[in-house]
């Protein structure tokens, strides 16, 4: 009996890494680093951001003493690239962006090493929020930006 629940534990446990590091981020379930060919290239136009059925989401690698990775809203305006998360101020990555800027992120199963700048302008950030809901088919296109709603400017580097 014992024989059979390590067993059970083994591949339980085998299972949780597989999903950890190789299939996720799944929805909130954060993933391990991102893997997938690394386009060291630079990027002009990162409009295939607004392709829902290619990019629904991207995956930003946050570095530190523990390398992880998670879904984030994407989005493209006027070219450029753009990450955004609501209630931001309290999500660890967004820190960490702020702090270390420099990070990678998947998208269409690409992975670019990019840098993040966090975007104060309010005219701006009202222009990719409408970027974000075009991207997502919101039904109301003009929806209020909320409050502590956060979108950083995605580069190549």
């Amino acid at each position: 009996m014992l024989r059979v629940l390590l067993l059970i534990l083994i591949l339980v446990g085998a299972g949780a890494a597989y999903t950890h590091y190789i299939v996720c981020p799944c929805e909130v379930i954060p993933g391990g680093p991102l893997s997938g060919p690394v386009i060291d290239d630079p990027v002009d136009d990162w409009s295939i951001a607004n392709d829902r059925a290619q990019v629904p989401l991207c995956q930003v690698e946050v570095p530190g003493t523990y390398t992880y990775s998670i879904n984030v809203n994407c989005m493209a305006y006027g070219g450029q690239l753009y990450v955004s998360c609501s209630a931001c101020a309290n999500k660890v990555w967004s820190g960490i962006a702020l702090e270390r800027p420099q990070m990678r992120i998947r998208m269409a199963g690409k992975v670019y090493p990019v840098t993040f700048t966090r975007i104060e302008d309010p005219a701006l950030k009202d222009e990719v929020w409408r970027a974000r809901l075009e991207k997502i088919d919101a039904p109301d296109k003009n929806a209020p930006r909320p409050d502590g709603w956060w979108t950083f400017n995605v580069v190549s580097r």
